[in-house]
């Protein structure tokens, strides 16, 4: 923690501010704030954070009031953004109302570690029980468009966060040893896995602390307390890469992992040695020798071990990646760089508003000038003959100009305050765990304020979510990792009428929203909740990356332009045998794999939209010749549905080689390392009812373009087949 002075009543006590994790301030992410000091006196204390925006406003984020007894100690937390990188933090602490106590804290001022605010393409990772390793991962960080790491290592006996907030600004939770985990803790990281974070556990190395620990019962491998003996670490070298020997002499004795649900990383020869296994829409990273003893503490090769354990693309993904390097690459000259820039640009995208195009104000700015000069030196001196009159021409030109630029604004224009909708329902059905997103632009014909609320839609979707949603995150604005308008990285300048609005971090509400006319503002929530049974899934893997079984779904409405993924193979279900157009997937009907009309295609072929051709050789009459042409991706689509279903695999059919864009903002979206531990996907659009409730004033408006697509994440059975990854090694690894 940092100790800051500020001023105030409490200017002569000392005030204790923590930023994050170790001072760490992440751009775009959720951060948590916390303040500790002494109760001079009882009353209600509050702690507010104001933190600029991307578009320059300031949003205040304030906790919860707490009551306080006098000469208590006094410690309160609160979740922030940050939307500009030299954006100031200024904080307030309050006692029934009087501000006691306030700091203001510039990123990049020294105060903090590291000095930058971290931005999207870099990686936090937090150690929890000093693992090894780890500490060799730093790197400049804080650059955009470049990869940067910052480990932060937390003692064993530390208390870890409560709230699921505080591990959103988290890339990997490194979990070593036996650390002293509350309940609220292992609740707090359950939840932010399941959403879709990524956890390491590395077992301790004796069987008796194995026992004791509280991750034995708290992990979703069933891992029995009872340790076997390991026979040969080989592959642990194999995955790192060096050919460097793990220094053991005497025999080893490690967890017993599961082979199955998941995919093996390193075994020895009875037992898995790393395993990365699905929890929710996230994943476990489970290393059955410890990273804090020998032999692992004292090898060679840990520090490019550790190294592929945090890559951001699986070993499998890193391979698949490299046989697309020759895939074409779209040119972008549009300021987008990132898939969540595009999100952006369609969300903004309304077909009614007649938006003009660029050339077409330069080609009226040319007119107008042609007018006010030439035309009007003809009219004035030539045909009237009357050069004093430009006085009053001149003034009759620009008012004819404004009124028309006014008349057609308001043509082009709603005149009303508009909505646009896209929910995002993420099913696990091996938990029965929901993730909901929602994303809301709202277009004002007005400069105005606007206080705008998000709920979870009962009526069609209240057998959906069971009782209160297990955690939901506060409505926040959504940053583009651009320099342009509205982008995170672009620098403050001087920001004139910037006007300040609240951000309720219990409940998915902003008051007093700035918006000037007919501009927009895209806002982002999401909840969580356990539900029923949504999905009947009875899937198995019949060998060789085959699928057999069937599924059924209970959702509230049809799924159209849907698919089923399992590995590098879609299966849907064709209307009949002469219309290749997808049959619409009904509430209670059964999708069998082995049905006549079930089709199915490679994954890139059905995404990169794969046509083709079969040649004639003109040279040996008796043989063809198939040529295959690729969709180029337009970053200029404003196509929801192929964002999407870009977006939902966009590592498995090539990543940035295909699309050009980078993933940096919506990696959780991405279900392509779900592929990878052997489940299936099914991804559609939905015909039901907006998933959430948007109130603007008070009033529920009628959402102008509204749309639900749904993933499904579908555990397979497996028949002894145990899914593993081979090493792939290239030029670098065979010289080492």
């Amino acid at each position: 923690m940092l100790s800051f002075l500020g001023t105030g009543n409490l200017a002569a006590a000392e005030v204790s501010l923590n930023l994050g994790w170790d001072q760490t301030v992440r751009l775009g992410r959720w951060n948590i704030a916390s303040v500790t000091t002494t109760a001079e006196s009882a009353g209600q204390y509050q702690l507010q954070c104001l933190a600029p925006d991307p578009e320059g406003h300031i949003a205040a984020f304030e906790s919860p009031p707490v009551e306080v007894a006098a000469n208590a100690a006094v410690h309160l937390e609160v979740p922030y953004l940050l939307g500009r990188p030299d954006g100031q933090l200024r904080f307030e602490l309050r006692q029934d109302g009087t501000v006691l106590w306030q700091q203001t804290v510039r990123p990049g001022s020294g105060h903090l570690s590291p000095n930058r605010p971290l931005v999207f393409t870099d990686q936090l990772i937090v150690t929890v029980g000093k693992p090894k390793g780890f500490p060799s991962l730093n790197s400049e960080a804080g650059l955009p468009g470049k990869t940067g790491r910052h480990v932060v290592d937390v003692p064993a006996e530390a208390t870890l966060p409560q709230s699921p907030l505080a591990y959103d600004s988290i890339d990997w939770l490194v979990l070593s040893g036996t650390p002293a985990l509350e309940d609220a803790s292992l609740t707090a990281i359950r939840l932010w896995v399941q959403q879709g974070g990524r956890l390491i556990v590395s077992l301790p190395v004796s069987s008796k602390d194995w026992q004791a620990s509280r991750l034995r019962e708290w992990l979703p491998a069933t891992i029995p307390p009872e340790y076997v003996t390991a026979r040969g670490l080989g592959d642990l070298e194999a995955f790192a890469g060096r050919n460097v020997r793990i220094p053991y002499v005497n025999r080893l004795e490690i967890p017993q992992l599961p082979a199955s649900p998941g995919l093996v990383l390193a075994s020895s020869r009875d037992n898995p040695l790393l395993l990365r296994m699905p929890w929710g829409l996230g994943e476990v990273l489970l290393v059955a020798v410890d990273l804090t003893q020998p032999p692992l503490a004292n090898w060679g090769g840990l520090d490019d071990f550790v190294r592929k354990l945090v890559e951001t693309d699986a070993a499998s993904l890193t391979a698949r990646r490299s046989s697309d390097q020759n895939a074409s690459r779209p040119l972008t000259s549009s300021g987008i760089t990132d898939l969540a820039s595009q999100l952006m640009a369609t969300q903004d995208n309304f077909p009614e508003v007649h938006r003009p195009a660029p050339w077409w104000s330069m080609v009226w700015m040319l007119v107008l000038l042609a007018i006010v000069g030439p035309v009007d030196y003809v009219v004035v001196h030539r045909l009237l003959k009357r050069p004093h009159w430009t006085w009053l021409t001149l003034p009759l030109w620009l008012m004819t100009a404004t009124a028309y630029a006014a008349w057609t604004g308001g043509q082009w224009n709603f005149s009303t305050v508009t909505l646009k909708q896209m929910d995002i329902i993420d099913v696990d059905a091996a938990s029965n765990m929901t993730r909901a997103e929602s994303w809301i632009t709202t277009l004002s014909p007005v400069t105005a304020r606007q206080t705008i609320a998000v709920t979870p839609t009962m009526g069609d979707w209240q057998n959906l979510w069971s009782g209160e949603p297990a955690h939901s995150l506060p409505l926040r604005w959504c940053g583009i990792p651009e320099t342009t308008t509205g982008g995170v990285y672009r620098s403050s300048g001087t920001e004139w009428g910037r006007t300040t609005y609240d951000i309720d971090v219990t409940h998915a509400q902003m008051t007093n929203l700035p918006l000037l006319q007919w501009s927009t503002r895209t806002l982002r929530t999401s909840w969580t909740s356990e539900t029923l049974q949504l999905v009947d899934p009875q899937l198995r893997n019949a060998g060789l990356g085959r699928l057999s079984g069937e599924v059924t779904h209970h959702l509230p409405g049809n799924l159209t332009d849907w698919m089923l993924v399992y590995g590098s193979r879609v299966y849907w279900l064709q209307k009949d045998r002469n219309n290749d157009e997808v049959q619409p997937w009904e509430p209670g009907q059964r999708f069998s794999v082995e049905s006549p009309l079930t089709q199915q295609n490679d994954l890139k072929n059905v995404i990169k939209q794969m046509t083709f051709i079969r040649e004639d050789d003109t040279d040996r009459i008796t043989e063809n010749r198939v040529r295959h042409e690729q969709t180029r991706y337009e970053v200029s689509d404003r196509s929801p549905d192929r964002l999407w279903q870009v977006l939902s695999f966009h590592e498995a059919v090539g990543g940035q080689s295909y699309t050009g864009l980078t993933n940096s903002v919506l990696t959780a979206h991405d279900l392509s390392r779900q592929l990878d531990m052997g489940r299936a996907v099914v991804f559609g659009r939905l015909e039901a009812t907006p998933a959430a409730t948007v109130t603007i004033d008070g009033k529920s408006p009628e959402a102008e373009l509204s749309v639900v697509y749904v993933r499904l994440v579908l555990p397979v059975q497996t028949t002894g087949e145990v899914l593993r990854v081979l090493p792939k090694l290239g030029a670098d690894d065979a010289r080492k």
